[in-house]
Parts: C-alpha cells; sequence; structure tokens
C-alpha cells in the first residue's frame, strides 16, 4: 500500500484496534516453507546466509536492501 493511512491515536487506542500488515508473504507463509524444508524437498543449504550481529544493525539494514536470489541477512541477537 503505497497511500497514506490516517488513524488518529486516541481512535486506536480507546476502540483497542490493531493495525495489522505484512510485507511480501502472507502470515502462513513460514507453515508452507516448513512443510518443504522437513521432508528435503528444498535444501536451504543453497542460501547465502550472511550474519552479522546487533551491534551492526544499520550496517545489516543496508546490506539487506541490496539482496537478490536467495540472499539472507540474519541479524544475530547473541
Amino acid at each position: 500500500m503505497t497511500a497514506r493511512l490516517p488513524v488518529d491515536c486516541g481512535d486506536l487506542m480507546s476502540n483497542d484496534w490493531e493495525i495489522i500488515g505484512n510485507f511480501m508473504y502472507r502470515p502462513s507463509a513460514f507453515q508452507t516453507l516448513v512443510g518443504l524444508v522437513r521432508p528435503e524437498i528444498l535444501d536451504l543449504g543453497k542460501v547465502n546466509i550472511e550474519r552479522v550481529s546487533m551491534v551492526e544493525l544499520p550496517d545489516a539494514m543496508a546490506r539487506a536492501a541490496t539482496m537478490r536470489g536467495l540472499d539472507c541477512t540474519v541479524v544475530d541477537l547473541a
């Protein structure tokens, strides 16, 4: 959605509303992915994973913005 969504904060809180959204994938996509990984239909070894620490978060976000194909940037919380 590229249009602005004007919502009054007072209305939001007093009516116990929630704004729920997702970018690119429907909420059930994770379950579908697990269903492909468990029986080894999908090989996650082909994914190019780059781990970065939480202190490098700004850099990780910049890298994630340029990912293509099977690239994956993971922020390590440890």
